[in-house]
């Protein structure tokens, strides 16, 4: 049986399952766990409370229609900022689930091209999870362990897009990435090194 844990998104419960160790993460699932939460929890729940009290004023307009006492001011009152919030929580989260997918689509396709590997002997694991961050891809080979971090970046509409290392930072079109994404690869190696 699959339960879920703090210190990993998925676990086997042991007692249920004659399967004794977790199983491997797949490319991206962190983020496609974000992905999941980000409607989940942060539509789901608001477009239910705003359902509902669409359902509750349009009865009140109902029984007011028909002139047996109503009271749809009160709950239209309730309705509009629940509504309000709701639209402003898929506006909000349409842009973070845009980014995501991006990211996620990035992950698959380095964790496939990677998958490769295997056939040379190598040992490929993908969304390693540490405290607060994971490890995108590490492969072991005869000739070292590799950490793999993964970025990407949306296309411009017009003209295009170069990407250059200056030894220090990874610079799209003479600009500097907002994260440094070499930065973040020797902090996840010191961390796996650890």
């Amino acid at each position: 049986m699959i339960i879920r844990n703090n210190s990993s998104f998925y676990r086997i419960d042991p007692l249920k399952s004659p399967i004794k160790a977790n199983p491997l993460r797949n490319p991206g699932e962190s983020l496609n766990h974000r992905l999941q939460n980000i409607f989940l929890d942060g539509i789901v729940p608001y477009f239910i409370a705003a359902l509902c009290f669409v359902l509750i004023a349009a009865w009140e307009w109902i029984r007011w229609y028909t002139q047996t006492s109503p009271n749809p001011v009160l709950f239209t009152v309730m309705a509009i900022p629940c509504i309000a919030t709701l639209l402003w929580k898929i506006y909000k989260g349409r842009k973070e689930v845009k980014r995501i997918k991006l990211g996620l689509a990035g992950e698959l396709a380095v964790g496939q091209f990677l998958e490769r590997l295997r056939a040379q002997g190598s040992h490929i694991f993908h969304d390693i999870p540490g405290k607060g961050f994971n490890l995108d891809h590490v492969v072991i080979h005869s000739s070292g362990i590799y950490v793999i971090e993964t970025k990407t970046l949306s296309k411009p509409d017009r003209g295009e897009s170069k990407l250059v290392y200056d030894g220090n930072h990874i610079l799209k079109n003479s600009t500097a990435l907002d994260r440094n994404p070499i930065t973040q690869v020797r902090a996840n190696s010191r961390w796996l090194r650890e």
